[in-house]
């Protein structure tokens, strides 16, 4: 008796998209007529080559291609088939990851009454008295700061160094969303 391999073979499809604009495409051609027809995409050879490239190649994960007026779209590989699948999909892999800690400049403002642990990087001025010259030195200020939420934290710390004698009104305090805040809610 015969016995049969079957092999499904998926073809690959491509999530296009362009801020606003997306779409599932089959192939490069498609993905070109579809950028090409959005205002504000500008293709010159490099993107062109860089996109040529993510089709023709087995390079996986996403491909994120800036463009000559400093702006990106990006194309992602994927098996799926339709619109539908892809962002069930992403639904799907977003639903999975909500027990992991919130981080970003969007969890800053997520209300949670309690203790935050905190580490803020700043630039201090300093005068030297003799030359009276000014220079920066990076310096690092960590605390247990209890407050709502992560930027009222920064917030706090920031008031802080401001009012304190000892570091210069000069001194370069970062923004709450950048690296050089870290912080982690420690409880209530």
């Amino acid at each position: 008796m015969p016995r049969f391999l079957i092999i499904y073979l998926r073809t690959m499809k491509y999530y296009v998209r362009y801020f606003d604009d997306e779409t599932m495409v089959d192939n490069l051609k498609e993905a070109m007529d579809f950028l090409g027809g959005l205002p504000g995409v500008e293709m010159d050879d490099n993107c062109v080559e860089q996109l040529t490239s993510y089709f023709t190649t087995d390079q996986k994960g996403s491909k994120k291609i800036f463009m000559p007026n400093h702006r990106s779209f990006l194309v992602i590989k994927t098996t799926v088939n339709t619109m539908e699948e892809f962002k069930a999909n992403s639904l799907k892999n977003a639903e999975a990851g909500e027990e992991k800690p919130a981080t970003g400049p969007k969890s800053l403002d997520v209300e949670q009454h309690g203790w935050y642990e905190c580490k803020l990087s700043f630039q201090r001025i300093v005068t030297n008295p003799e030359t009276k010259k000014c220079f920066y030195y990076n310096d690092v200020l960590e605390a247990k700061v209890q407050a709502d939420c992560a930027r009222e934290a920064h917030e706090q710390m920031v008031k802080y160094l401001r009012e304190n004698p000892d570091v210069d009104e000069r001194s370069q305090m970062p923004a709450a969303a950048s690296k050089n805040f870290v912080w982690k809610f420690i409880g209530e």
